[in-house]
């Protein structure tokens, strides 16, 4: 995040947004977070934003590399998300 504010604050030919995720999980509510200011910046500057997965995009990371106007993998990468969330206690 740090990037994006300094970018916010100096160079002003910016041509894209480039984002690589490499994330086997994470936090929903930070990734959209995180997601949600990339975009913005992307959307203020009028640029394009593109998402690339490396070896992992699954979870939080998923959520982040669709979130790209384009998104690019690797055909060994492994992106997705089975969305579970779970809690559970044990009783005797």
């Amino acid at each position: 995040m740090r990037s994006v504010q300094k970018a916010e604050l100096s160079d002003r030919k910016i041509k894209a947004v480039a984002f690589v995720v490499n994330s086997p999980g994470g936090s929903p509510a930070y990734s959209s977070l995180m997601g949600d200011r990339i975009c913005q910046f992307a959307k203020i500057r009028n640029v394009p934003f593109y998402t690339f997965a490396e070896d992992y995009a699954a979870s939080g990371g998923y959520w982040l590399l669709c979130m790209g106007d384009e998104v690019y993998g690797h055909d060994a990468s492994l992106i997705g998300s089975i969305g579970v969330i779970s809690a559970a206690s044990a009783y005797k």
